[in-house]
């Protein structure tokens, strides 16, 4: 039954990255489930029993997306404790080259927004609130160690800060995918949290 489940782990995986290298070279509406299928050596009715419509396939497809870059924040060793380690954290992600050809993909498909249906565009949305409301949480959850701590202030208003600092590299974030940012950009990094630390120093 294990080796069961992890065949159809693997084959919705598959799908799913079929799936990205169609979405990403043409519009919503020229992508057939067909053709992603023929990819992947599978007949169409074989992906139906994995997604079942081409709307669902694209909604799994972004959330899958958005697991894969959320975890970062939960990898263990890896998993921010301190300013200095969120700091640390969005300098990588503002500079590392993995995951450009990655990257590349989701900006292409990100540039047909305006042509996916409405409850995928609905379904999108909620995917990205929800994602934005969970790493504001584990950044406020950061900030609260360090008040408990005695390393800022302890009238500091964790949650507003939190919000804060996402809103800004949530906007870094999209001009990336953009590749509107400098090459050097992580060097402003330091003065963004250089300039909270300041703020939020006893």
């Amino acid at each position: 039954m294990r080796r069961t489940k992890e065949e159809a782990l693997e084959t919705r995986e598959r799908i799913l990255n079929a799936a990205l290298n169609f979405f990403s070279e043409k519009p919503y509406a020229s992508v057939s489930v067909t053709e992603i299928a023929s990819a992947v050596g599978m007949t169409k009715g074989a992906v139906y029993w994995h997604f079942k419509s081409k709307n669902e396939l694209f909604i799994r497809l972004a959330e899958y997306l958005h697991e894969e870059a959320a975890c970062t924040f939960t990898l263990g060793a890896n998993e921010p404790a301190s300013l200095e380690d969120l700091k640390n954290y969005y300098k990588a992600f503002v500079k590392s080259p993995e995951g450009k050809e990655l990257h590349v993909k989701i900006r292409k498909i990100l540039l047909h927004m305006n042509e996916w249906p409405d409850d995928v565009r609905i379904a999108l949305t909620d995917l990205k609130r929800s994602s934005l409301v969970r790493e504001k949480n584990y950044v406020a959850k950061v900030l609260e160690k360090e008040k408990a701590a005695g390393k800022i202030k302890p009238c500091c208003d964790c949650g507003a800060v939190a919000e804060a600092l996402v809103a800004v590299f949530s906007g870094l974030g999209n001009l990336r995918f953009m590749d509107m940012l400098e090459k050097d950009f992580a060097k402003h990094i330091d003065f963004i949290f250089n300039a909270v630390e300041k703020e939020l120093a006893l």
